[in-house]
């Protein structure tokens, strides 16, 4: 117990200021893509339509990555990569084609720092207690996104651009020096080849073994498993959704909005961690009703974003609808923890990086046709929106693996797994 206690209080911490380093940073990049006047909303689209690209393809590496390396030396080392990338900045200048690519290649290292963490804290607690941990990580990152965003925002339109990134330099490193001397090790190391095998893989025999080898792991842990190629279905429909509207939905309420603040998408933004914040506390006293939750979530979602087409001219008064849909879709959330915490611990890194794969191949599609369906107006976007979930919350209601799923509130990890060490 002590030991879970001390897991959570440094993933918050940690995840607190890493959530602000990030969330500082890429609002500034969609700022500068966005433009003053509003009118780079393609632009915005484009951007991160390519980030969702570049992680999907990635996320097939950075779980090979998380299994085979130390999970904490990860951390360390991608919060350090970050700050580097983000410093090159004040020293090669500004240049919108420059900052593109610094944000696409911090938004590739940071995946794999979160991948690692969430490996990480997932493999030190149960599953209930991980479902615990995401809903109080989630009323910590909303109070943090909704401070951050403002602060944020006031920092971007008063201060200079060097001090923009060098507050995200200073934070991330602070970050690393805080997971370096106090997160605990992993347990769980696969072995590297080392000598005559490691030059063998880098040939192309060994290259190509590589490429069967993880195609026979894919097939017999991930095809084979009904579990996760259902739960794989489920999310890479919903994140059609999930990929356009914390993104690009409030930049696209505002290109139609009289006058284009960047206040106002903050608000708006923030309204979503508002939501989360005061689903929170139901799921940390009633997240072991998974299945029950998960298709209040959805239902509510899609009822929620019917009154979109009749508030979305007055941004204010869209931030409610946002609050709304943040405090449904938080209920979701014990879904996804439960489906983090089933996953072997050995196993965990590659088969994450292949279910991240799938689902963000639905991500850039989302962004498509959301931005294809915003051409003709609020209507038919907001349909397209709400028949993704309630499709969603047919598919859950009727599925046989996730349809009754309720975990054991009761459920503890014996203190003793944490001395024994594994190896796969």
């Amino acid at each position: 117990m002590i030991k879970a206690k001390r897991i959570a209080f440094l993933s918050v911490g940690i995840g607190s200021l890493t959530l602000f380093a990030f969330q500082l940073f890429n609002l500034n990049i969609l700022w500068i893509a966005a433009g003053e006047s509003g009118g780079g909303f393609g632009r915005v689209a484009t951007l991160i339509g390519s980030s969702f690209v570049l992680n999907a393809f990635s996320s097939l590496i950075i779980g090979v990555i998380v299994d085979r390396f130390q999970k904490k030396k990860t951390i360390v080392v991608s919060l350090v990569a970050c700050a580097v990338l983000a410093s090159t900045w004040l020293v090669l200048g500004e240049s919108l084609v420059f900052v593109v690519l610094v944000y696409l290649a911090i938004d590739l290292v940071s995946d794999l720092y979160v991948d690692a963490f969430i490996a990480l804290v997932a493999e030190k607690l149960t599953k209930q207690e991980y479902v615990k941990l995401d809903a109080l990580e989630l009323m910590s990152s909303n109070v943090v996104s909704i401070a951050g965003r403002i602060a944020s925002a006031a920092l971007i339109v008063s201060a200079s651009q060097a001090v923009v990134f060098g507050v995200v330099v200073l934070v991330l490193l602070l970050s690393a020096l805080i997971s370096q001397f106090f997160l605990p090790e992993s347990r769980v190391v696969r072995k590297r080849p080392t000598g005559k095998k490691a030059r063998a893989l880098l040939s192309m025999g060994g290259i190509k073994s590589a490429v069967h080898s993880s195609w026979t792991f894919v097939r017999d842990n991930v095809i084979k498993d009904k579990k996760i190629v259902v739960f794989m279905a489920i999310l890479f429909f919903l994140n059609l959704d999930y990929a356009f509207i914390p993104t690009l939905l409030p930049f696209f309420i505002m290109s139609e909005a009289e006058a284009v603040s960047l206040v106002h998408i903050v608000i708006m933004r923030s309204g979503n961690d508002i939501g989360e914040f005061l689903a929170s506390g139901i799921i940390l006293k009633f997240g072991h009703w998974v299945s029950r939750l998960t298709k209040i979530g959805l239902a509510g979602s899609a009822l929620v974003f019917t009154l979109l087409p009749l508030v979305y001219r007055t941004p204010i008064v869209a931030t409610l609808i946002f609050i709304v849909y943040g405090f449904f879709d938080t209920l979701t959330q014990p879904f996804y923890s439960n489906f983090v915490a089933s996953v072997a611990a050995d196993k965990r890194g590659r088969i994450l990086g292949v279910v991240n794969f799938v689902v963000l191949l639905a991500s850039p599609l989302g962004i498509l046709l959301g931005t294809l369906l915003s051409r003709y107006g609020m209507v038919p976007l907001t349909i397209g929106i709400v028949g993704v979930f309630v499709i969603a919350t047919l598919i859950v209601s009727q599925s046989t693996i996730y349809g009754n799923l309720k975990l054991d509130p009761d459920e503890v990890r014996d203190d003793d797994d944490d001395d024994e060490e594994e190896s796969a």
